[in-house]
């Protein structure tokens, strides 16, 4: 009640590992969520936090408030809104938004890259998945090499030392 379904949740929690060794890093979201109440903002916040955390780059996100006698006529009501939408989400993808990574992406990343790199968990299933892929090596500044300004680069890798530092 008031977020999202048990089905939904259930996935979530089923791809859980995927949240250490992210395998979206490269594709681009859209989050839809529908209600006939409320919960909506919270839905869209837990989808969101779980497809940012398996890397995916999130383009969009709107919430359809339906009645239940109108459920089955989402396109007639909100069909412009879902054609913007959907046109955001194509161009999105088309331009590789997902090489453009928020300021948070990047600090994740580097935080995730810290607990990777412990030499104490080289046997950690986490560990083997990041040293394959690359991302161990101090030099990376995200899964791959991101379109955003050195100053968000230094900023995000200046935030990220304090907040190790912190914790």
């Amino acid at each position: 009640m008031g977020d999202v379904s048990p089905i939904i949740k259930t996935l979530i929690d089923r791809l859980a590992h995927i949240c250490h060794r992210p395998e979206f890093y490269n594709k681009c979201a859209m989050i839809l969520t529908t209600t006939s109440k409320v919960g909506i903002r919270h839905a869209i916040n837990t989808i969101g936090a779980a497809v940012f955390s398996w890397g995916f780059h999130n383009v969009a996100a709107k919430g359809f408030k339906i009645s239940d006698e109108l459920r089955y006529d989402l396109k007639r009501i909100h069909g412009k809104k879902i054609s913007k939408l959907a046109k955001k989400f194509y161009l999105s993808i088309k331009n590789k938004e997902y090489l453009k990574p928020s300021l948070l992406a990047l600090i994740v990343f580097k935080l995730q890259q810290k607990y990777n790199t412990n030499p104490l968990i080289t046997e950690n299933y986490d560990y083997i998945y990041w040293n394959a892929k690359g991302w161990t090596d101090p030099k990376m500044m995200f899964f791959m090499k991101p379109t955003v300004n050195r100053l968000k680069l230094l900023i995000s890798k200046i935030l990220s030392k304090i907040i190790c530092w912190i914790i």
